[in-house]
């Protein structure tokens, strides 16, 4: 670059003094020298424009490896996420039976009910959340199980053994084996 500019520097000291009428400089080197001159500023021309060039595609080469980056950053994410809510799905659902199973003789059915209830409640907002972000991260817009009708499902259902375990409604085949003449 500085030998360039020393260049450069001569170059027009040249000229200058071709160009001036008081130097006697015949007309083929005037000629010569403006054509040199021309050329070298060409050159610094071209130098300059590929320097920029140059410039550009590093950048646009950053840009496009930063966005590569982030979709594979996404995929990794949505990996570990689907393995998570599978892991999470089958493991919670698993001891989540298992769980039901051991403790059906020690509680009342209507307590148990209402826990198995609430337990799927939170399972399946769990497995919605983490399956709608995975598809977020991944700026995808697909339709899901609507998890509003599984909650109002999972709500009824709690209603509704809350209201028989009031009305006390294990008792009623009792009840009506006593009243009706055919049991006795």
């Amino acid at each position: 670059m500085s030998q360039r500019g020393v260049f450069a520097t001569n170059l027009e000291k040249l000229l200058l003094y071709s160009l001036d009428d008081d130097n006697l400089v015949s007309e083929d080197c005037k000629k010569m020298i403006v054509k040199i001159y021309d050329h070298f500023q060409l050159a610094l021309h071209q130098i300059e424009n590929v320097n920029n060039i140059f410039a550009d595609s590093i950048e646009e080469a950053k840009e496009n490896l930063q966005k590569q980056i982030k979709g594979v950053e996404k995929e990794y994410i949505s990996i570990l996420g689907i393995f998570a809510s599978i892991v999470l799905a089958f493991v919670g659902g698993i001891t989540f039976s298992t769980s039901v199973l051991q403790n059906i003789s020690a509680v009342s059915v209507f307590r148990l009910l209402l826990v198995v209830d609430f337990l799927a409640f939170v399972l399946i907002n769990v497995i919605y959340i983490l399956v709608k972000f995975i598809f977020t991260i991944n700026e995808k817009n697909a339709k899901l199980f609507s998890v509003k009708a599984m909650n109002i499902a999972c709500l009824i259902i709690a209603i509704i053994i809350v209201i028989s375990w009031i009305l006390n409604v294990n008792q009623i085949p009792n009840f009506i084996s006593e009243f009706l003449p055919w049991s006795k």
